[in-house]
């Protein structure tokens, strides 16, 4: 509906908005996006609903777009462009434009949500761009309201949830009805009371009961002095103190109290935000981690001591002294299991009382102090273990008994196994605190790390000595390189191979005594060392043919040189070359069988005895036609069987009728012949001829009908166009500027070129002459057309790659119908990858039964399904330029050679075009 123009001088709304002009006729939709441009949108243009919905899904990342949509399409309705958005989940806003409008159809498209409807008359142009502007301004304005709307709910939301999981407890107190307004979870908990409970009581009400006795008078000055210096001072600092809080099931805590007034209107105490934190894990590990402290440089220097002394018995004799020093203990000794027998042996030995005392030596440990000291836990026994007396002896007695001491045993664990226990008297009757008994723990570990360590050196120590006698008794030659080339370790099966004493190959570079003189670029051990990676070749050495395998090697991640192995291969060699030549004369054999076979026209395959196909000839393929039950009579009855089958072609959907003959084979002597296999002979025997014919009467007939409707709908198009550009131009004529005047002028002439490259493609379709047909090599013709793609694309940077595959197959065609299919293809594959990256197009050539099959295969965008759906009919188009005829003359030049076409495509994935063209006979 068309209304008076307001007038607006202020910039108009919704510039930076996506505007998309959807009208197939092209003069009109320029017309529109010029008119649009001229008040500073930017605007695009389509011509039918599909390239209108392509568009809008390139366009969901900002606002959502605004269509200006044509009510009649091409390709349907504007609500069938609209339903087919909302299937896809695809927002845009729209307003209708329509020639032959009425009040129904503005009602029904304002109920499918158009924001406007205007009717194509003489002011439309100059009505459009207000009600474009005043459609911005109703959307700007809807989305700044939903906008505030959600902040709004997004904040009371974020309050809620971060109050109701707050892990503090939260107390909001009404200054000024001196009432609890809100407690969260966190404050029910603490407080051991519900909310119902709470609510309405003043913040010193609900902790009052709950201080701790000791804490009750200082919190109470202090509550005193903060409402003071709050009412007489104006004073607006955040309250801080820290109490301790009995707290009816969990006992004594301690609680962190913080305080935030809050000043509403004329500077008014209102809201009191109290947060109380329960900080009593926080304190007690503080007073853990000072506790840590005290132990942390003995730990470090116990660790450096292992790490850094050389002599175990030293370092163990100055670690004994430092943990008598930390504990306060007066002895102390360090035992070694020697076996798991119970043998013990003293590695270190300390008394601060007695200086000069010999070190106790017991023998033996019985199973049950074994047995305790595995379970990796401190053990009490009686102190004359350190007398000298067998622990067997004392283990297990009361250690409370006053006739003697008690001793501590700690077990001295690795990761596998029991070394031995650090024993510590501390000649008197104690208590071992929790803290002392952690750190001896710490300690005895890293000591049995240490021992465990030590004995893995010894164990590095054995196995390169059993490395090294290995190493000579490996029949391959093996040398050891630095990263100059030079050797400093070879074999002996190197020296023996050369004749020489060990010393006279260390320092000698690996080229002068392979090669006598410098390595070839190709050996591997040079190549190893210039690429840093393993690397392996077969050359000759000392007269011989050798495998040499050459590894780089490294230390603290830099190149070390490498190791070379070489193994004599001569035999093998020779072994091989006599089973190549018997293959070469097998192969010979079977290819001139195999070119037999596969001369004959018929489909031949061959089942082994189990019914399973070993192989078939160039006419059965992969496409060969399945017998059913005939090879399994064959092979039952050993007997020729027989039978007739009726097929679809799945390439033409043609109905096929097939001769089928099971021919079983025997082997062995002719009195007990042994079944192998079948034979299988498929003979196609079905008149195609007639049937051709009559699918191109057929076809003929169905592509009249379109051309004649797509004529009617482009020339409509082309006259409205051309009556709009020079109704404009008549009214106005004396109005407008020369400028203008040309433009009206072009765009007429503009029309009238498109009626006229219509009218020329239709007679260049009507006028394709009568065909010449020869023979032709299919792959050298591919060749040399493929060579003159090639030269066209690189100027475009579009790759050409030809690959052939039917090397010598005939086809009956003529030279220049061909090219002319390959040349109409070829364009739209080349539009088709100006838009994407890394573009190539590939021309390939494979046969397929008695068909030679050309493929054109590009990876451009692919083409969408329902505009594949129409690729064949004439005069579809959906590029500007185009003329709509050029696959449909490529059919009509395929059908006249006796061939077929076919078009297949993925979105995003490209297209493919099939060419079908039967062999030569």
């Amino acid at each position: 509906m068309n209304r008076p123009r307001a007038k607006h001088k202020d910039k108009p709304a919704g510039q930076n908005r996506a505007i998309l002009v959807v009208e197939d006729d092209v003069g009109l939709n320029l017309l529109i996006r010029r008119r649009l441009e001229r008040e500073g949108y930017q605007a695009d243009g389509a011509g039918d609903g599909a390239a209108a919905l392509e568009w809008v899904a390139d366009n969901q990342d900002g606002p959502p777009p605004l269509l200006l949509l044509d009510y009649l399409l091409p390709d349907g309705s504007c609500d069938g462009l609209i339903e087919r958005m909302r299937e896809r989940r695809h927002h845009a806003e729209f307003i209708i434009m329509t020639g032959q409008g009425n009040e129904k159809v503005a009602v029904e498209m304002l109920k499918l949500g158009a924001r406007d409807y205007l009717t194509k008359e003489a002011d439309f142009l100059d009505l459009l761009p207000e009600v474009v502007g005043e459609t911005f301004r109703r959307i700007e304005t809807e989305e700044r309201l939903e906008r505030v709307e959600r902040e709004l709910r997004t904040s009371e939301e974020r309050f809620r949830q971060l109050a109701e999981n707050f892990r503090d407890a939260l107390v909001i107190f009404d200054y000024s009805s001196g009432e609890t307004q809100y407690l969260n979870p966190a404050a029910e908990r603490l407080f051991g009371r519900n909310n119902r409970e709470l609510a309405g009581l003043n913040p010193t009400t609900i902790i009052g009961e709950l201080i701790h006795p000791h804490d009750r008078d200082r919190l109470t000055e202090e509550f005193g002095e903060a409402k003071r210096r709050r009412e007489a001072e104006n004073w607006k600092g955040t309250f801080k103190t820290t109490f301790r809080m009995v707290h009816p099931e969990q006992g004594e805590r301690c609680i962190l109290q913080l305080s935030y007034p809050h000043r509403g209107i004329a500077d008014k105490l209102g809201l009191h935000y109290h947060i109380f934190r329960d900080i009593t894990e926080q304190r007690r590990a503080e007073e853990r981690i000072a506790e840590r402290l005290r132990y942390e440089e003995a730990v470090a220097f116990c660790s450096r001591l292992l790490a850094e002394e050389e002599s175990l018995e030293r370092a163990l004799q100055r670690l004994l002294g430092r943990l008598l020093e930390l504990v306060e203990v007066d002895r102390g000794v360090i035992y070694s299991l020697g076996d798991r027998t119970g043998g013990v042996e003293v590695l270190a030995h300390l008394d601060s009382r007695h200086p000069d005392s010999a070190a106790p030596s017991p023998t033996k440990l019985n199973d049950e102090l074994t047995a305790e000291l595995e379970k990796g836990r401190p053990t009490l026994a009686r102190s004359g273990l350190l007398e000298g007396r067998n622990p067997g002896e004392i283990a297990g007695k009361n250690p409370d008994d006053p006739e003697d001491g008690v001793v501590l045993l700690l077990p001295v664990f690795s990761q596998r196994r029991l070394w031995g226990c650090i024993v510590l008297d501390p000649g008197r009757s104690r208590r071992w605190a929790d803290e002392d008994l952690r750190l001896l723990q710490t300690v005895a570990e890293m000591l049995g790390s240490s021992l465990e360590r030590r004995q893995n050196r010894l164990a590095i120590l054995e196995s390169k000595r059993r490395w090294e006698a290995t190493f000579d008794t490996v029949p391959d030659l093996i040398f050891l390189i630095d990263g100059a080339g030079l050797i400093y370790r070879v074999n002996r099966a190197l020296c023996e191979r050369l004749g020489v004493e060990y010393h006279q190959l260390i320092g000698r570079h690996y080229g002068e005594v392979l090669y006598g003189d410098a390595p070839p670029e190709s050996c591997p051990v040079a190549r190893m060392l210039r690429e840093g990676r393993e690397w392996m070749a077969e050359i000759e050495l000392f007269g011989g043919q050798f495998l040499v395998s050459s590894s780089p090697m490294h230390a603290d991640g830099e190149s070390a040189g490498g190791v070379t192995v070489a193994r004599d291969i001569t035999e093998l060699k020779q072994a091989q070359r006599l089973i190549a030549e018997s293959e070469i004369q097998y192969r010979e054999l079977s290819a001139q069988l195999e070119g037999v076979l596969n001369a004959i026209t018929d489909r031949l395959t061959y089942y082994d005895k189990r019914g399973n196909p070993v192989w078939a000839n160039r006419a059965a393929g992969k496409a060969g036609v399945r017998a059913g039950t005939v090879i399994a009579r064959a092979l039952s009855s050993g007997r020729l069987e027989y039978e007739q089958l009726r097929r679809q072609d799945p390439d033409s959907n043609e109905e096929h009728f097939f001769d089928i003959i099971a021919y079983p084979i025997h082997a062995g002597p002719d009195e007990n012949p042994r079944l192998t296999g079948v034979i299988e002979l498929v003979r196609d025997v079905t008149d195609r001829e007639l049937r051709q014919e009559l699918r191109q009467r057929q076809a003929i007939i169905e592509q009249i009908e379109q051309i004649f409707s797509t004529i009617r709908h482009e020339m409509g198009n082309t006259l409205n166009t051309l009556k709009a550009s020079l109704t404009a131009l008549s009214r106005n004529i004396e109005r407008l500027s020369p400028e203008r005047r040309a433009f009206y002028l072009k765009l007429a002439l503009d029309t009238f070129q498109v009626a006229e490259r219509l009218l020329t493609s239709l007679r260049e379709y009507q006028r394709l002459e009568q065909l010449t047909p020869r023979l032709v090599v299919m792959d050298e013709f591919l060749e040399q057309k493929g060579a003159l793609f090639r030269e066209t694309a690189r100027g475009h940077g579009i790759e050409v790659l030809v690959a052939t595959g039917a090397p010598g197959a005939l086809i009956r065609i003529d030279n220049d119908a061909l090219f002319r299919v390959l040349i109409n293809i070829f364009d739209n594959a080349l539009n088709a990858c100006k838009s994407v990256d890394d573009p190539r197009i590939v021309l390939a050539s494979r046969l397929s039964g008695r068909h030679a099959i050309i493929n054109l295969i590009d990876n451009g965008p692919g083409i969408p399904e329902d505009v594949l759906a129409h690729a064949f009919t004439p005069l579809f188009t959906t590029r500007p330029e185009g003329s709509g005829l050029g696959l449909a003359i490529v059919q009509k030049l395929m059908q006249q050679m006796e061939g077929r076409v076919q078009l297949a495509s993925v979105p995003g994935a490209g297209t493919t075009v099939t060419l079908i063209l039967p062999l030569a006979e």
